[in-house]
């Protein structure tokens, strides 16, 4: 067992915190410090700590199931010819996860079932239209509009002026 630093009183606050206890957070390494409980923090923290996984694997598990996803859909499973080549790329870049260090807002939209089957039913390519500096989007099509739709900008409302209209 190591000894008690105050890194170790730190992460116990910091964790109390995260678990939303503010009071034992802020209360707890004073008492027990005051009370001569030195190695019990140090256990105290490992506990915690163990408490901190559980939780992010029970979230993850959570999200998982109401993603209402099959365990087997990843990125290797995607057949990539059922999706437009321009959000295949918009979807890997999302992937990387870049857009949350940028603070980016992201739209997926899809079609309503009656939209994808009437979409399918045509025969209209995709033409390449330029992405706006703020805001990229997926190609275009005169003849039909080419589902799914990404966007990304800083300005949620740029993204949905910027997305095609269904009618």
């Amino acid at each position: 067992m190591t000894a008690y630093t105050p890194e170790v009183g730190d992460r116990i606050t910091a964790l109390l915190a995260e678990f939303k206890l503010s009071s034992a957070a802020e209360q707890m390494t004073q008492r027990f410090l005051a009370a001569g409980c030195d190695q019990a923090l140090v256990l105290l923290v490992e506990v915690l700590e163990v408490e901190a996984q559980a939780r992010r694997e029970r979230r993850v598990d959570r999200l998982r199931r109401s993603s209402r996803l099959p365990p087997a859909k990843t990125f290797d499973t995607l057949d990539a010819t059922r999706v437009p080549r321009q959000v295949l790329i918009q979807v890997r870049e999302l992937a990387r996860g870049g857009f949350v260090e940028r603070a980016d807002n992201v739209l997926l939209l899809a079609a309503p079932a009656s939209a994808r089957a009437t979409s399918r039913a045509r025969s209209a390519t995709p033409s390449s239209v330029p992405a706006s500096a703020s805001c990229s989007r997926p190609p275009t099509s005169s003849s039909s509009s080419s589902w799914p739709h990404v966007a990304i900008s800083r300005s949620p409302a740029r993204c949905v002026r910027s997305m095609p209209t269904t009618s």
